[in-house]
């Protein structure tokens, strides 16, 4: 061992002070070694860094430009489609106003027409059409009142047979009554006769194109019935038939009430032709019928047609009321009904053995 030089004590854990600063020195140089090469290798990481960081937003900014390249690309290509078409339609524009032009040009060069002559060959063309229609369509109702045999009753006559008005007219070979008389008759020999007379109405008023005041709910022979006008509150039907086997008096009204509808609907139909019947002569549809196919109007007017020379445009036209008709109606027979009084009228029914036993409801109620 070797003594210290400063205490000369020989220790084995102790350095002498020269190998001390030799060593310190060393350690002290390493450390400021490894200080330095950690700040440079920091200073490379930082540096490191920024640039990656430089180049990421170098790469998006590229990826964004490329994005809106892309899309300026569709809109341009998109305005040059649209640009075709516009080209394509003044294109087609331009074809049109050159045929315009040059059709004005020979219209203009062309001799003129005399419009006049062809204004009367058209109304000449127009008048022979609508004179064969009012033909066909008289042709075609003389055609009805003959197939349904409309005529006056054969060897016989109503209560007031002295009187024209009064006298019974038959349809299919059966009389028919006048509306204020009813009582006269049994109760399938009226639902027999207004059947056959609604049915001719349906027919002419069909080839007439003509609406009705009450049109028909059901032309079924089961159960034939007239509705009332639409412009009520409330819309009801009204029967056309009556049962031999149960009358009442209700069912009588109700009766007389759709007969009476079926009279006016016929006076209707008449006054659209041109035939006045009058309130006193439209309870006789079917004398009505027949004269309607003396009218000189017959066929010639339809209801709200343009194509029509005598045009009928609402049934606010028709002068006779409703109202006043069946008031008219009910006291047609007022002799009659005083002699029926509230007896009982019996009346065979054709292909039965029994008999149908018929009240009269009085003057008011008419035929039970």
């Amino acid at each position: 061992m070797t003594p210290c030089p400063s205490c000369n004590k020989a220790k084995d854990c102790f350095l002498c002070a020269p190998c001390l600063r030799r060593d310190v020195s060393d350690a002290v140089r390493q450390t400021q070694n490894l200080r330095n090469s950690a700040s440079r290798a920091a200073a490379r990481l930082v540096q490191g860094g920024a640039h990656e960081s430089a180049a990421r937003e170098a790469r998006a900014e590229e990826w964004a430009l490329a994005r809106r390249v892309e899309w300026i690309d569709s809109a341009v290509q998109s305005e040059r489609e649209e640009m075709e078409k516009r080209r394509a339609r003044l294109s087609t524009l331009r074809a049109s106003l050159e045929s315009r032009r040059t059709a004005l040009v020979s219209a203009r060069s062309a001799p003129p027409r005399d419009l006049e002559r062809e204004i009367e060959r058209a109304r000449a063309a127009y008048a022979s059409t609508a004179d064969e229609l009012r033909d066909a369509r008289a042709v075609l109702c003389r055609e009805v009142v003959q197939l349904f045999g409309i005529q006056p009753a054969r060897g016989g006559g109503g209560a007031g047979a002295g009187r024209e008005d009064q006298v019974d007219w038959e349809i299919g070979g059966i009389t028919l009554p006048l509306s204020g008389d009813l009582q006269r008759h049994p109760p399938h020999h009226l639902t027999y006769t207004t059947y056959l007379l609604l049915q001719a109405l349906h027919l002419l008023t069909s080839y007439l194109s003509l609406p009705l005041p009450f049109p028909s709910s059901s032309t079924s022979l089961l159960s034939p019935s007239l509705r009332s006008s639409s412009s009520s509150a409330s819309v009801r039907s009204y029967p056309l038939r009556l049962s031999s086997n149960s009358v009442s008096s209700s069912s009588t009204r109700a009766f007389e009430h759709a007969f009476g509808m079926l009279c006016y609907d016929v006076a209707w139909v008449c006054f659209t032709q041109g035939l006045d019947v009058g309130l006193t002569r439209a309870g006789a549809p079917l004398r009505n019928l027949n004269a309607l196919l003396a009218s000189p109007y017959l066929g010639q007017r339809s209801f709200g047609s343009p194509h029509t020379s005598r045009p009928v445009r609402s049934f606010a036209s028709f002068p006779i009321d409703f109202d006043q008709f069946l008031q008219t109606q009910s006291a047609a027979a007022p002799g009659q009904r005083r002699a029926q009084g509230r007896a009982a009228l019996s009346v065979q029914t054709q292909g039965e053995d029994e008999w149908d036993l018929v009240e009269s409801a009085g003057a008011d109620e008419g035929v039970g």
